[in-house]
C-alpha cells in the first residue's frame, strides 16, 4: 500500500505536494465480517417499516354473530370480519416496525478502515487541491472536475469547505455522489470505483478513524 499520495491540481496541470498516509491505515487487517455487519446495516436503515395490514379488529364491519352457534350444518363463526370471509382481517400481517441492525461505534471505525485501505492498496483514491465552483449551473460543476477524470466512472467526491454549489451543481449527474467528511460512510465508498478528496477533507476524514 502506498505510504503517501500526490495532491492533484484541479484542472488537471498536475500536483502540488503529497500528504502521508497515516499509520492507522497502513497498519490496519482488514475485517470483511464486521464490514458486511455495518454494509447490512446501512441498506436495513433504507426500510421504512411502516406497512401494516387489517387484523379483524382493524376490519370495519359488523360484531354481530354469523348464524347460530349449533344447528346450522356449518362451521362456527363470530363475525363477519374473521379472517375465513371475503373482506375479513388479514392473519399474522405485516405490521409497523423498524429493520434498524444496532453496530457498536467500534465496527463503524473499523469498517470505515477497511474500506479505504481496500480502495488505497487499488490505487482507487484521489486527492485534489480544493474545487471552486462560482455557481450551481452542472455545466460549471463539470467543466471543474473533467480535469481529473471524475467523469468516467462512478465516483464519490468528499468534501469540507461550506460550498452549496458544489452540490447543486452535481445533482444532476448520475454516476457522482457529493458528501461531506462526516458523512460519508462505508456504503458510500463500496458503491462506486473512485473516491476523490479534497486535501482538506482527507485530513478530516482520517481523524474519523483515530
Amino acid at each position: 500500500m502506498v505510504s503517501s499520495l500526490p495532491i492533484m491540481l484541479v484542472g488537471g496541470g498536475g500536483s502540488v505536494g503529497s500528504i502521508d498516509v497515516p499509520d492507522i491505515l497502513s497498519e490496519h487487517n482488514c475485517n470483511d465480517h464486521v464490514l458486511h455487519l455495518v454494509v447490512k446495516s446501512l441498506m436495513a436503515r433504507k426500510h421504512c417499516g411502516t406497512h401494516k395490514s387489517k387484523e379483524r379488529s382493524d376490519v370495519s364491519g359488523s360484531t354481530k354473530k354469523y348464524g347460530s352457534q349449533k344447528g346450522g350444518g356449518g362451521a362456527r363463526h363470530g363475525d363477519k370480519n374473521s379472517p375465513v370471509f371475503v373482506g375479513g382481517g388479514r392473519v399474522f400481517g405485516p405490521v409497523p416496525r423498524s429493520y434498524d441492525i444496532r453496530v457498536n461505534k467500534k465496527e463503524r471505525k473499523q469498517a470505515l478502515l477497511s474500506v479505504i485501505k481496500y480502495k488505497l492498496e487499488q490505487n482507487n483514491v484521489v486527492v485534489v487541491d480544493d474545487f471552486v465552483v462560482d455557481d450551481c449551473k452542472t455545466k460549471t460543476f463539470v467543466s471543474v472536475v473533467s480535469g481529473v477524470g471524475m467523469l468516467e466512472q462512478l465516483s464519490v467526491l468528499v468534501y469540507d469547505n461550506v460550498c452549496e454549489n458544489l452540490y447543486l451543481g452535481s445533482r444532476n449527474i448520475s454516476n457522482i455522489v457529493v458528501r461531506k467528511s462526516g458523512h460519508v460512510s462505508v456504503l458510500d465508498i463500496m458503491s462506486v470505483k473512485k473516491v476523490f478528496f479534497t486535501k482538506c477533507s482527507f485530513v478530516n476524514f482520517l481523524k474519523r478513524l483515530e
